[in-house]
C-alpha cells in the first residue's frame, strides 16, 4: 500500500492558514484554502485556533482511500505536519461544489440527488465502506454537472478502522445494533424524510405515509425497532 506524501508546515504557516485562509469549520477541524484552486487543507483543532493532532485511525483510513482512488468523494492527497506531529491533510476540492440544501432546490432535482446519494452509498458498501454521518453538511453537489460527492472522508468506517465521531442518530443506532452494513440505509432514510420536511422521531406515522406507498410500512416499522431494521432504502417507495 502506497503511503501518503507529507507537507511540513511551520507554526507561522499554520497560524496564517487558520486566520487568513479560513474556509469553513466542523466539529473536529478547520478547513483552509491552500495555494491551489482545486485543493483544501483540513487541520484538526482542539479549539478554533488551537491545533490538534490527527489520529492513527484517521491516517489508516485516509491511506486506504488514497490507494483505492475512490470516486464521488473528496480524496486525500497528502498529510500535513507541524513540529513532527500530523495535524491534518490536503484534499481535492471542486470550486463548483455547494452543500446540499433541500429547501433551495426544486423537488424533482432534489429527488434526483437523493437517488444519486443512495447509489453512491451502495457503492461504498460494496467496497467495504460505511460512510456513517449521511447529513446535508457532508454532501456536496455540482449543479452544473448534476453530480454528488461526499466530504469528511476521514470519519468513515473502512475495514477494521471505525468511525471516529458519531452524530446523535448514529449513537442511538450504534447502541442498539452496532455500526453495520445497514447503517447507511438507515441514515439515508432519515435524510430523505428531512428533505421532505419530516422528522422521523417526532412526526406521526400517518403524516410520513402520505409521502410513501404502502410498501414502505414494513421498513418504517423496522426503523422504530432498530433490532429488526430491514436495511431497505425507502426512497423507492416515494409517491410519484
Amino acid at each position: 500500500m502506497k503511503n501518503l506524501g507529507n507537507l511540513k508546515l511551520n507554526s507561522r504557516e499554520v497560524k496564517r492558514l487558520l486566520t487568513k485562509q479560513y474556509f469553513s469549520c466542523g466539529s473536529e477541524a478547520v478547513i483552509c484554502r491552500s495555494e491551489k484552486p482545486n485543493t483544501l487543507y483540513k487541520i484538526f483543532t482542539q479549539s478554533q485556533l488551537r491545533v490538534g493532532t490527527m489520529s492513527l485511525n484517521k491516517l489508516k483510513k485516509l491511506t486506504a482511500i488514497h490507494n483505492m482512488n475512490l470516486e464521488n468523494c473528496t480524496l486525500p492527497l497528502r498529510t500535513l505536519s507541524n513540529n513532527g506531529n500530523l495535524i491534518g491533510y490536503e484534499m481535492t476540492y471542486n470550486p463548483n461544489n455547494i452543500r446540499l440544501r433541500p429547501n433551495a432546490l426544486p423537488k424533482e432535482e432534489l429527488l434526483d440527488y437523493l437517488k444519486s446519494i443512495k447509489e453512491i452509498l451502495c457503492n461504498f458498501t460494496a467496497q467495504g465502506i460505511i460512510y456513517g454521518d449521511v447529513s446535508f453538511q457532508n454532501i456536496l453537489i455540482d449543479r452544473k454537472k448534476h453530480k454528488v460527492s461526499f466530504c469528511d472522508m476521514d470519519n468513515i468506517q473502512i475495514g477494521k478502522y471505525p468511525i471516529d465521531f458519531l452524530c446523535h442518530s448514529l449513537t442511538d443506532y450504534d447502541d442498539i445494533r452496532g455500526i453495520d452494513e445497514k447503517t447507511d440505509a438507515y441514515m439515508h432514510n432519515l435524510l430523505v424524510l428531512k428533505s421532505l420536511g419530516l422528522d422521523f422521531f417526532y412526526c406521526d406515522t400517518l403524516d410520513i405515509m402520505e409521502e410513501f406507498t404502502q410498501e414502505a410500512v414494513k421498513t418504517f416499522t423496522s426503523m422504530q425497532e432498530l433490532e429488526t431494521f430491514t436495511g431497505e432504502y425507502i426512497i423507492k417507495y416515494l409517491r410519484k
